[in-house]
């Protein structure tokens, strides 16, 4: 990145660019950040639930490493060492995800590996192998089972943000693939070989959810399909406009498009997107998330085009729009295709 806007010097979008990603994104989101604000102990929960089934060994992994630390062994300090020092440097800001710290946990595999087979020589890890597996089983499996038996209102509401034509029956047969798998692995394996219970366990759930939710999901997660249906609605020399717009409807859209200001005021982007549709209105379009429309446009006339990362888009022509509600006249308001990204 420096290489190329040293490169690029003559142009100061690249020095803007630049200081924009390496002193406000980092440094300054780092000393003063302006959301995800968590507590400084936002990621002992992330260390204890999300990093399960390995955090079962910390009972016996904490002495297991203190008696190295005692006889100094350097093979379990130094990464030890390097996992504390980034858990504090990521606890001092005020911002905090979950994904800041996972390079820890290959690092915390290494430092577990050692110890893990005298630890499963006794009877409490194996025990509590047995509950997780067992919890986390039968909770894919009532999960599932209740889901397709007593159609819960949560139930619907996935299926609406989720933008399937029913109810969301595959995820929850699903579940109860995963749970039933889970449990028949705890089945065979018993307490005696339980991790090889917990091993199966757990690729059954990354590898079942990996190839058949992730396909389910992908369409609303990414606005793919959302984007699949403004496309069909185009004509081959149509233009759309973008308003109040995330960026991969831009990434996803595999066409020109107007664009009003990214970071603009939804009302601004909104009257200069109706002024550039009126210049040309047999052939512009907008495509525009639902609040940003408020009461100005006719819904009888405008095209319902789909709801994905729970926000509802619509695309409409310039007949759908109520005129009495847009300014007719702005000098802000662009007039031509340059305002085009």
């Amino acid at each position: 990145m420096l290489l190329v806007a040293r490169a690029r010097a003559d142009n100061p979008a690249y020095a803007a660019y630049v200081h924009d990603i390496l002193f406000h994104q980092t440094a300054g989101r780092y000393a003063h950040a302006w959301h995800h604000i968590h507590s400084a102990f936002y990621y002992l929960p992330i260390l204890l639930y999300n990093w399960l089934p390995l955090s079962l060994t910390y009972p016996g992994t904490f002495a297991c490493w203190w008696r190295a630390l005692k006889a100094r062994d350097v093979r379990i300090f130094l990464p030890l060492g390097w996992i504390v020092l980034v858990l504090l440097f990521f606890s001092a800001s005020a911002g905090k995800r979950d994904v800041y710290i996972l390079p820890l946990l290959p690092m915390l595999a290494l430092i577990t590996a050692p110890y893990l087979e005298e630890l499963l020589s006794r009877r409490w890890l194996r025990a509590l192998c047995v509950m997780f597996l067992a919890m986390l089983g039968g909770g894919m499996l009532a999960l599932g089972i209740y889901a397709l038996a007593a159609h819960p209102a949560f139930a619907a509401r996935l299926a609406y943000e989720r933008g399937f034509d029913g109810p969301a029956d595959s995820l929850w047969w699903m579940c109860i693939a995963i749970g039933a798998a889970q449990w028949s692995l705890l089945a065979i394996f018993r307490v005696r070989r339980v991790q090889w219970a917990i091993a199966g366990g757990m690729l059954a759930l990354w590898t079942v959810y990996g190839l058949w939710a992730y396909p389910l999901l992908n369409d609303s997660s990414s606005s793919a399909e959302l984007m699949r249906n403004v496309r069909a609605q185009l004509g081959p020399h149509d233009q759309v406009g973008l308003v109040d717009w995330k960026e991969q409807n831009m990434l996803m859209l595999d066409r020109p498009a107007v664009d009003f200001g990214f970071s603009a005021p939804t009302s601004r982007q909104f009257t200069h997107a109706v002024q550039w549709q009126a210049q040309a209105p047999a052939t512009r379009w907008l495509f525009v998330q639902e609040p940003a429309m408020g009461h100005c446009v006719d819904r009888s006339k405008a095209i319902d085009v789909g709801h994905a990362n729970r926000r509802n888009w619509w695309l409409f022509k310039a007949d759908a729009v109520i005129s009495s509600c847009v300014p007719q006249n702005s000098d802000e308001a662009p007039e031509s295709d340059d305002a085009a990204s």
